[in-house]
């Protein structure tokens, strides 16, 4: 950062017949962690203090940064974990290569001096389950989100989903039950499950975690019950879809595919953990729609 900052002539790239050009002469960096200063500042809790790596280490993806880059990679120089730093999605760093730093915190991304491999683009970052237990069970405010007279409509719908508010649910649950503190992971499936009802939010791929996950505690009956109600609503969906004339043929096919993906993940996860009777529900209709489908034909 201090060749970037320089005005040196000999920090320059000289372009023929043009001023000379700030660069940086190198795509990858890495920034030496102070272990106390990190520990000192709760950045990363003592329990966690082994997992603290000597450095940092991170590559630029592109052949530029803007001035936003930049700033990021200045802050990161000097600030030595005195203040928190957040990105707000798994991605906000700009390719800057930090993503396997990042920890899950509820609605954003702390930067720490951990590395974690991502296990898929939903799952990016680590989680302290006891930061992320007690944000989304005990300091985060819901507002009355859930309460039957309050209107949620698309644009609110869409946000939980791009928010991925159950997924990070599902995230905690998953990593409690890791940690066989089963009582809590059921806490958190029941909280999101009361939280985003179906009748306000629609259940949608996310919902599938939350069914595998009750699957895992052995709360069997939840999970049926959850499976039973997206079937229902899966092929409301399909038999809409399937009823439109031709003219609107190539502007739902999308939405026709998420909904048999939804039905092959059901009749999965039924089979998975042996709800016989459902598996043969869901493939009924799977199978109904998926002939409709190849055939290009409409639902009547």
């Amino acid at each position: 950062m201090d060749f970037v900052a320089s005005d040196k002539p000999e920090t320059k790239y000289k372009v023929p017949d043009e001023d000379p050009v700030a660069y940086i002469p190198t795509k990858s960096f890495k920034l030496t962690i102070d272990k106390n200063a990190v520990i000192s500042s709760n950045t990363v809790s003592n329990s966690n203090s082994s997992q603290i790596v000597d450095e940092m280490q991170g590559t630029i993806k592109k052949s530029y940064i803007q001035k936003s880059d930049m700033i990021i990679l200045d802050i990161l120089a000097n600030n030595n974990w005195k203040r928190p730093i957040y990105f707000v999605s798994a991605y906000g760093d700009s390719d800057l290569g930090l993503s396997e730093y990042l920890q899950l915190d509820g609605f954003a991304y702390r930067l720490v001096p951990i590395k974690t491999k991502s296990k898929g683009y939903l799952s990016v970052g680590r989680i302290d389950a006891e930061i992320l237990y007690n944000n989304l069970m005990n300091k985060f405010r819901w507002g009355r989100m859930d309460q039957p007279d309050v209107n949620i409509e698309h644009n609110n719908q869409r946000t939980t989903s791009v928010l991925r508010i159950r997924n990070n649910f599902n995230r905690l649950a998953e990593e409690l039950i890791a940690l066989n503190k089963k009582d809590s992971a059921l806490a958190v499936l029941n909280k999101i499950y009361g939280l985003m009802p179906q009748e306000k939010y629609p259940y949608d791929l996310f919902t599938i975690g939350t069914i595998e996950l009750y699957y895992k505690l052995n709360e069997t009956e939840k999970a049926n019950k959850i499976v039973t109600d997206f079937l229902k609503a899966t092929n409301e969906n399909l038999k809409y879809l399937f009823s439109l004339s031709k003219y609107y043929e190539n502007s739902v096919d999308y939405d026709k595919q998420v909904n048999l993906q939804s039905l092959q993940q059901l009749g999965s996860l039924s089979e998975t953990y042996g709800q016989n009777d459902l598996k043969n529900e869901i493939d009924k209709s799977l199978q109904q729609y998926m002939e409709i489908y190849y055939q290009g034909k409409s639902f009547k």
